[in-house]
């Protein structure tokens, strides 16, 4: 009789253990940020004209982002080049993301702003020279921790 209740002991120990790990494994888990160390992108889809004038409407895409408190790289991209990117350190919170291709005499400006309530704006600007195509363009924030 007492080898029979070592045994459910025994058991219901393993068990109970199993359940434990289980519920660290989950609480563990839903410590770590998802995008904890994810690179950031703001881009969007738009067909451009190989000779743009400034009376066509820009293209823009726009969102809201919590990001965490830390160094990023901050870069242009358009297709699969990127610009040299500038290193930022940001606060925690949320940025307004915006991004837009601007018609101009016969080329595209691309501006990149990154805004923080009661901060100045970060802007990246470049000028693009492009075939008639469909281009993918934006920015993207990489995290340097």
């Amino acid at each position: 009789m007492s080898y029979f209740k070592v045994k459910l002991q025994g058991r219901r120990v393993a068990h109970a253990a199993t359940v434990a790990l289980a519920i660290t494994s989950i609480f563990a888990l839903t410590e770590i940020p998802a995008n904890a160390a994810a690179t950031a992108y703001n881009t969007r889809t738009s067909k451009l004209a190989g000779s743009p004038d400034f009376t066509m409407q820009n293209s823009c895409t726009r969102r809201t982002i919590y990001l965490a408190e830390g160094s990023y790289v901050y870069s242009q991209k358009i297709g699969a080049s990127s610009g040299p990117g500038r290193t930022l350190k940001l606060l925690p919170g949320d940025y307004e993301w915006l991004d837009c291709m601007m018609p101009n005499d016969g080329f595209y400006n691309q501006e990149s702003t990154l805004s923080f309530g009661g901060y100045p704006d970060v802007v990246l600007e470049s000028t693009r020279h492009l075939a008639t195509g469909t281009y993918t363009f934006g920015s993207f924030l990489q995290p340097n921790f």
